[in-house]
């Protein structure tokens, strides 16, 4: 089952991510063969892709033949106290690792943690390279600019994904509290059900009764609460076409 890209012409990506990804790919590798590359995987090329830290794995069927073929993108070099800095540095304020997943993550964020030496895109420091199965390796071919282009859609579509390829296990950062870690709920009515509360006249200035109901009805809803408030709760009312303390509410008009 091929990748189907979302992008038939023009940019590919939305997140800043993503672009940004493919933009220092082609810093990096080059934009010879980069063209083929878009439109093989367009023309739904890459078969799959694979992700494992530091490395991601595709397979393309070759346009001239149909043969398949095995391109590779690699990621680093990041050694283990650098990945054990970028989980320590998210633990610590995870703001840039959330923008990652939310696909907030902006040129700002990119700058902190490149200031802490702990950026999460290509650079100089943190090169690509690649390889590839075809007879044109060991020059960048088109296998490779399939894959990378449809790494960058799926950065988009799972970017916890491109976080793992960096070597973050996002769930054991723990950056959000599961809902079993969460304290124990008081008991009381179901915070998911909507409920009413009970009328309270005497929260109720007497002037807005009057002059919302007139001086009659006024008195009335004031007696009728009084009698209720001395008795210890308020009586039942029969209302038309419903029973007596059925818990059907009267028809107040104001639904």
């Amino acid at each position: 089952m091929s990748i189907e890209m979302t992008s038939k012409r023009g940019a590919i990506g939305e997140s800043f991510l993503a672009t940004e990804f493919l933009a220092r790919a082609e810093v990096q590798l080059g934009r010879t063969r980069l063209a083929a590359g878009k439109r093989l995987a367009r023309a739904g090329a890459v078969q799959w892709l694979d992700m494992t830290p530091g490395h991601v794995k595709a397979e393309v069927t070759a346009a001239i033949d149909g043969t398949l073929t095995h391109p590779q993108l690699d990621f680093g070099p990041r050694l283990p106290h650098d990945i054990e800095a970028l989980a320590a540095r998210a633990k610590r304020d995870p703001h840039e690792i959330l923008a990652v997943l939310a696909g907030t993550y902006d040129i700002a964020d990119e700058r902190t943690l490149d200031r802490e030496g702990l950026s999460l895109l290509p650079s100089a420091e943190l090169p690509l390279s690649f390889g590839c199965t075809c007879l044109r390796w060991p020059d960048v071919c088109e296998h490779v600019w399939a894959l990378a282009v449809a790494f960058t859609e799926h950065i988009d579509r799972a970017p916890a994904d491109y976080l793992a390829l960096l070597g973050l296990d996002v769930e054991r950062l723990h950056l959000t509290k599961a809902a079993s870690d969460a304290p124990p709920a008081t008991v009381g009515p179901d915070p998911h059900v909507e409920t009413r509360t009970r009328f309270d006249p005497a929260r109720l200035e007497s002037g807005i009764l009057v002059r919302a109901m007139g001086e009659e009805a006024a008195a009335l809803v004031a007696a009728f609460y009084a009698e209720a408030q001395r008795g210890g709760d308020v009586p039942h009312t029969e209302t038309k076409g419903r029973g007596q303390g059925d818990g059907s509410r009267a028809d107040t008009g104001d639904d």
